[in-house]
């Protein structure tokens, strides 16, 4: 689970409702120093851990490992909320991406887990 992962077979247009559900498993950042986590990513305390990578966060202000949706023409990364579902309106037309808060490539070497999500995407009427 390294960097971020394309849905396919659920193409987003701007305008459609967009329904990212988590359903079951945990990752770890760095894996030799951190514990697992979820979607909503490390605690407060584990996440202060991590200090010396915030530049490895894709999203500032939102802990390491949080699962996050984004479409490419947003630039922008959605994270899932603790009740582990995330609805949002499309901006624009693309293939929705999910990812872990830890930007790939060098940062994410040590990352390791899986998830199970279920995505869902209705066009406007």
């Amino acid at each position: 689970m390294v960097g971020v992962q394309p849905v396919t077979g659920a193409p987003v247009q701007r305008g459609d409702g967009v329904t990212v559900r988590f359903v079951a498993g945990e990752w770890t950042a760095a894996n030799a120093n951190m514990p697992t986590t979820g979607p909503t990513g490390y605690d407060a305390q584990a996440d202060r851990r991590l200090d010396g990578a915030k530049g490895c966060k894709v999203k500032r202000g939102t802990p390491f490992g949080a699962l996050l949706a984004a479409l490419p023409v947003s630039r922008t990364a959605l994270f899932t909320p603790s009740d582990g579902e995330l609805n949002f309106r499309a901006a624009g037309n693309g293939t929705l991406q999910l990812g872990m808060n830890d930007t790939a490539g060098h940062c994410s070497q040590g990352n390791r887990g899986t998830w199970t999500v279920r995505v869902s995407v209705t066009r406007p009427n």
